[in-house]
């Protein structure tokens, strides 16, 4: 047997120990749930830093309409469990912590169904600093000068964030991305599919593993790398520079009219050649072609394995 199956067998009885452990009141087994209901607040003046970590529960942040920090924590969890959850923002000097003690381990398997609403003053803050583990997140309409965001398995949503740099670690969870507003947006996912709409940067950076990338009038330069998974970018015109990089995925770029001004260099192993716009659809034997639309202004860099490029109106 494989070292990772038997390691995977250890890990799971661990977890299964942990969880009965958590459900275990001293009499038998307890599968009831209680209703867990905690609030909290504190003075948002002169708070330049949020840090925020959650492990297995699902976060939305929105807009306070006071000028305090306010988090809500609700939902169910066993008996034993709920007694040992305690919702905490503590305030060190610029930074607000925000987060919620379990001391009862479940080894990292979820016995519980919590939902937390964080409600953050509209101002513009240095840093937002948010990890989750197997929980979504949804973040809407705040500014900060960073914004970073790291999750495991959860599906991350932001609406109408404004800020200098935004970066996104993920594992599994998908992404989608809209209105945001920043002068670099970096996102790394192993199996993350990511989807971008109305984002506007100076420089764009996605790289997944087997997640797909997906964006829709996107205003920025592009580096875009997907191992196995296909991208497809819908625009009005190629206006921006862009290298794109695909193991087997396909590349698809669909614009409004016929790219006024670009050079397209498409070096791939055996990818095919779909081009609309002179309606060229063969496979191509050069391992390396240039499609040159307009003037040629524009450099778009383009490689794949097996992958196909394919060139169309949207």
């Amino acid at each position: 047997m494989k070292k990772w199956v038997i390691t995977a067998v250890i890990l799971l009885t661990i977890g299964l120990i942990g969880v009965g452990a958590t459900l275990w009141n001293g009499k038998g087994f307890d599968y009831s749930s209680v209703e867990i209901n905690q609030d909290q607040s504190i003075d948002a003046g002169g708070v330049k830093d949020i840090v925020l970590s959650m492990d297995g529960m699902d976060v939305t942040m929105a807009k306070s309409s006071t000028n305090e920090i306010k988090v809500f924590l609700t939902g169910k969890a066993s008996k034993k469990l709920a007694d040992a959850t305690k919702l905490n923002i503590v305030r060190e000097g610029d930074a607000v912590r925000i987060g919620v003690d379990t001391k009862a381990s479940t080894f990292g398997i979820s016995v519980f169904e919590l939902q937390a609403r964080v409600e953050l003053p509209a101002q513009q803050y240095d840093s937002l600093v948010l990890n989750t583990k197997s929980g979504n997140l949804n973040m809407a309409e705040f500014a900060a000068q960073s914004v970073r965001i790291k999750s495991y398995s959860g599906k991350i949503k932001l609406d109408g964030v404004t800020a200098s740099t935004v970066s996104l670690e993920l594992g599994s969870g998908d992404a989608e991305i809209n209105h945001v507003s920043a002068d670099t947006v970096e996102l790394n996912g192993k199996y993350a599919n990511v989807t971008l709409e109305k984002l506007t940067a100076q420089k764009l950076k996605v790289k997944t593993g087997s997640g797909g990338i997906s964006m829709r009038d996107v205003e920025a330069e592009l580096e875009l790398e997907a191992d196995s998974a296909k991208i497809e970018a819908t625009m009005a015109d190629i206006a921006h520079p862009m290298k794109i990089t695909t193991g087997s995925g396909d590349v698809t770029l669909y614009t409004a009219e016929q790219p006024s001004s670009a050079t397209i260099k498409f070096s791939h192993g055996s990818g095919k050649l779909h081009n609309e716009w002179d309606k060229q659809d063969q496979p191509t034997a050069d391992k390396q072609e240039t499609i040159l639309l307009g003037d040629g202004g524009v450099s778009v860099d383009i490689k794949t394995g097996s992958g196909n490029l394919t060139l169309a109106k949207r």
